[in-house]
């Protein structure tokens, strides 16, 4: 088979730069190989043999997926959450996120929200569960859109991220972050 001006194989359809970058690539990849010590060097101690017949000695504990109700009740969390703000219902829906230090109290809260005249969300998928620690974490994508008082329309987009001590599997879901 001929190519450019009459030339064959790989140098015909692979530029020089190209081939430079690739054998590159190729010596990059076998410079991570682990050294391993000689015989000499291990003085005395007999290699390990794994034996394909016997389990091993410790067994391994497959973690069970957290389902996907999981991550809905999280969702769930989030409309309820917005719900709460679009009734102007401030307290409860503040009670929803997580307390943390140097967070707003409940009144910078409420007046944060003072100045929309209405206020909604549109609650996206969750992720999946994600477990950390001692803690479960769920991120949820929201829009809020509305219109301020002074009658401008607004809308933003963002992630919240809900948390649960693992402990705890019938705790409900509070809002850790948002970004």
């Amino acid at each position: 088979m001929q190519l450019k001006g009459g030339r064959c194989g790989l140098k015909a359809w692979i530029s020089p730069d190209r081939r430079a970058l690739l054998a590159a690539l190729v010596f990059l990849a076998s410079c991570g190989e682990e050294e391993r010590p000689v015989a000499s060097e291990i003085k005395g101690k007999q290699p390990v043999i794994a034996d394909a017949t016997r389990p091993p000695q410790k067994p391994v504990q497959a973690r069970a997926p957290y389902s996907a109700a999981a991550g809905e009740g999280a969702a769930g969390a989030v409309k309820a959450y917005y719900a709460l703000i679009g009734a102007r219902n401030f307290g409860d829906a503040y009670r929803l996120r997580e307390p943390a230090n140097g967070a707003a109290s409940e009144a910078e809260f409420a007046a944060n929200y003072e100045r929309y005249a209405e206020h909604r969300a549109t609650v996206g998928s969750p992720s999946g569960v994600v477990e950390a620690g001692d803690w479960l974490y769920v991120e949820v994508p929201v829009q809020m859109y509305g219109r301020m008082k002074s009658g401008a329309p607004f809308g933003s987009a963002g992630t919240l991220t809900l948390r649960r001590r693992k402990a705890e599997p019938n705790a409900p879901w509070r809002i850790y972050t948002s970004r």
